[in-house]
C-alpha cells in the first residue's frame, strides 16, 4: 500500500467509528498528521501509528537499561530489509523508524534543526541542538541487491552521569549488545515473536485507554515535524532547516 493512501483510509475508518492501527509513517505531511488526529479526537477513537520494532522485546530491554543507567552515550541500530524503499522515498520509508527510535530513547526535546543530504539511493540526516550534531542517521538502498541497511548513531546532549553506555541493536539478527561500566553483554531475541504481531496485540488490548494516556500522539506529531524538515532540507540541497512545533 502506498503511503499517500494512508490518510484517506484512516479518516474513512475513523469516521465509521473504528480505532485505526496504521502502518508508518501514518501520513506524508505535518498538516495531514494533525488533521487525522483531529478526526480521531472528534470521534473519540484512537489513531495509532506502528513503528514496529518499538514493540519488540529488544526495545523493552533497551528501555529498561535506559531507566537504570540513563540515556546512552552512543546507540547504534542496524537494519536490513527486503525489498527496496517505497516510491515515497527513503526518508519516509526508512529514516522514519530511526527518528521514532531517537524520540523514544534520547533527548529529542533539544532538536532545533536538521540537515539532510540525499542522492538517488542514499540519505544522510543530521539532528542538531543548536550547537552540534546530536543524532546522525544514514540510509542506503541499492536496487541491484534488494537489501537495505540503515544505521544510526546517537550522541545525546546530556552528559552521562556514570561511565559511558553504548547499545548496539542488530534488527536483522535480533540481538542487542549493551556495554556499561566496562562490562558487556549480548542478548539474543531470535526466537521471540515477530514485532508486528506484538504491536498489533498490544493495540487490540490497550487501544483506547493506553493510547490516549501514552506518548503515542506526541511521538507521531514530533516524528512528522522532523521528517518534514528533513524532506525540505534534502530538497534544498542540504540547507539547515529549523524544526518547529
Amino acid at each position: 500500500m502506498l503511503f499517500r493512501s494512508h490518510k484517506k483510509i484512516s479518516v474513512d475508518a475513523l469516521e465509521e467509528g473504528l480505532h485505526v492501527f496504521c502502518a508508518k509513517p501514518g501520513s506524508l505531511s505535518v498538516a495531514d498528521c494533525f488533521y487525522i488526529h483531529g478526526v480521531a479526537k472528534r470521534h473519540d477513537k484512537a489513531f495509532y501509528v506502528d513503528y514496529t520494532m518499538l514493540a519488540s522485546p529488544e526495545s523493552n530491554v533497551i528501555a529498561q537499561q535506559c531507566s537504570i543507567f540513563g540515556e546512552p552515550s552512543l546507540m547504534t541500530s542496524i537494519r536490513h530489509v527486503v525489498p527496496p524503499a517505497k516510491p515515497e522515498g527513503i526518508i519516509w520509508d526508512l529514516v522514519c523508524h530511526d527518528v521514532a527510535t531517537f524520540y523514544t530513547y534520547c533527548d529529542y526535546d533539544n532538536v532545533t534543526s536538521v540537515v539532510c543530504k540525499q542522492s538517488d539511493n542514499t540519505v544522510l540526516a543530521e539532528l542538531h541542538d543548536g550547537r552540534k550534531v546530536i543524532g546522525l542517521m544514514n540510509a542506503a538502498c541499492n536496487a541491484q541487491t534488494p537489501k537495505k541497511g540503515v544505521t544510526f548513531r546517537i550522541a545525546p546532549r546530556k552528559p552521562v552521569a556514570t561511565q559511558q553506555i553504548s547499545i548496539e541493536w542488530d534488527q536483522l539478527r535480533r540481538n542487542v549488545s549493551i556495554n556499561a561500566h566496562g562490562k558487556g553483554v549480548t542478548i539474543d531475541f531470535a526466537q521471540n515473536p515477530d514485532p508486528i504481531s506484538l504491536s498489533l496485540a498490544r493495540f487490540k488490548r490497550e487501544a483506547y485507554s493506553s493510547y490516549m494516556n501514552s506518548h503515542s500522539i506526541a511521538m507521531h506529531q514530533w516524528v512528522m515535524l522532523v521528517l518534514d524538515a528533513l524532506e525540505r532540507s534534502a530538497a534544498s540541497g542540504g540547507e539547515s532547516v529549523e524544526v518547529r512545533a
